[in-house]
């Protein structure tokens, strides 16, 4: 019996969420553009995100109250974080699509598309008056993409 082995590229739906691994969370500090996510990209794969898939992004302060003023922005880094570009910029008030997340015709979409490879970060900014606290149970991340994975 012969044994077929696949070699390419698999594309696999993939979204990003709090808990995706590689994703580390930090507060944010109040009137301060402060980094709240952090996915670094792991080995073996990358992420595409392309014009038109999804964010939804609700964040709370440390009452669990939703924050609904201020600015999400998004940044692609190297692998040593020395170069960040901006790839998205959306107050917070669009990307709640109005806490549901299942309704994918009120979400976010993005607006350019952007790569990146193992080893390299995406970062998620918060600009608010209102300080984020990333462990209550309100925060919620559903960023679709594409995970490419070389078999």
């Amino acid at each position: 019996m012969s044994r077929t082995t696949l070699k390419g590229t698999l594309k696999l739906p993939f979204t990003l969420t709090l808990t995706t691994t590689g994703v580390e969370t930090a507060d944010s500090v109040a009137d301060v553009e402060s980094e709240i996510v952090d996915y670094t990209i792991p080995r073996g794969m990358a992420v595409a995100w392309r014009v038109g898939d999804t964010l939804y992004l609700v964040v709370a302060d440390s009452g669990n109250s939703q924050i609904t003023a201020g600015t999400m922005r998004m940044y692609v880094s190297d692998a040593n974080k020395i170069s960040k570009i901006q790839v998205a910029e959306a107050p917070l008030t669009v990307l709640d699509a109005g806490r549901t997340p299942e309704d994918l015709t009120k979400q976010y979409k993005l607006k350019a598309g952007f790569s990146r490879s193992a080893d390299q970060h995406l970062l998620i900014t918060i600009e608010s008056a209102t300080a984020v606290d990333i462990s209550q149970a309100l925060n919620d991340l559903q960023l679709s993409g594409l995970q490419i994975v070389q078999v």
